[in-house]
């Protein structure tokens, strides 16, 4: 009687606690929109991100590594990656 009293127990902690974090949380309501910024903001912009993009094609890239937070993993042939 006694091992079951504390079974129960158990599963009633472990219920609550997993329940515990299902509870109902008020949302902000969402950002007005904001007027569009006007046509020669919008040219101003397109020009700059097209001369980006010109500069970064302007020479060839490889992918060589890449990492995560603990190491970093070269990659074995490079070329098939440009």
């Amino acid at each position: 009687m006694k091992r079951q009293f504390l079974f129960l127990t158990l599963i009633l902690a472990l219920v609550l606690v997993a329940c515990a974090g299902q509870g109902t949380t008020e949302t902000e309501a969402p950002p007005e929109p904001t007027a569009a910024p006007v046509a020669e903001e919008n040219e101003a912009v397109g020009e700059m991100a097209s001369a980006d993009a010109e500069a970064l094609m302007a020479s060839t890239w490889q992918w060589v590594a890449f990492t995560n937070p603990a190491d970093q993993f070269n990659i074995e042939d490079p070329e098939n990656y440009t």
